[in-house]
């Protein structure tokens, strides 16, 4: 699920729903666009990793 923040392209409440239904990890970035591994990539880098981790 992407990161929520001043996404036009979706509301948050419509992602925050969605991530829940999908019981899947919602990282909040307050701020952030559409291109979020533009704008924050350390996060997004950081997010990956922790997902790599949780699987090993």
């Amino acid at each position: 699920m992407p990161p929520v923040g001043a996404d036009p392209a979706g509301s948050p409440e419509a992602v925050r729903f969605c991530a829940r239904r999908a019981e899947a990890t919602l990282l909040e970035i307050g701020g952030a666009a559409h291109a979020v591994p533009l704008s924050h990539p350390a996060d997004v880098t950081e997010l990956i990793h922790d997902a790599g981790r949780a699987t090993t």
